[in-house]
C-alpha cells in the first residue's frame, strides 16, 4: 500500500537576477514558468518523504515530468524507491522505473 507523499520543489532560475518559486505539482511548474522571465532553471528538493530517491534519480528540468507521473509516489523507504535506485546503477532512469518491479529485495540481516 502506497501513502500518498507530497513534495515541494523550488525553481531556481540560472540567471541569478530573478527569483524562482516553489511547485508541488508538474502543473504549478508549467504555470509558473510559463509566467516567468526566464525559461532554465535548476530543480531543488525543498521538503517531502523523499529526498534520497530525489537524488538519486538526478531530476532536472528536462525529466521534471518524470517525478510527478512516476517517481514522487514513493517515499524513500518504499519497495519501489530501493529498486529503482539499485537499478539506476546499471541503466537508464526511463528503463529503471519500467523494470522496478522485476526487482526482489529483501529488508533485514544475514540472519534473517
Amino acid at each position: 500500500m502506497n501513502t500518498v507523499v507530497t513534495t515541494t520543489l523550488y525553481a531556481n532560475p540560472y540567471d541569478i537576477s530573478f527569483t524562482g518559486f516553489y511547485f508541488g505539482s508538474i502543473d504549478e511548474f508549467n504555470k509558473q514558468l510559463s509566467q516567468a522571465s526566464y525559461e532554465k532553471v535548476e530543480i531543488d528538493y525543498i521538503d517531502g518523504n523523499n529526498p534520497g530517491l530525489y537524488q538519486a534519480t538526478n531530476i532536472h528540468q528536462g525529466n521534471i515530468d518524470l517525478w510527478f507521473d512516476e517517481l514522487g509516489k514513493y517515499s524513500d523507504d518504499s519497495h519501489e524507491a530501493s529498486a529503482i535506485g539499485y537499478l539506476l546503477d546499471m541503466m537508464h532512469l526511463d528503463e529503471a522505473i519500467k523494470r522496478r518491479d522485476e526487482v526482489i529485495l529483501h529488508r533485514g540481516n544475514l540472519a534473517d
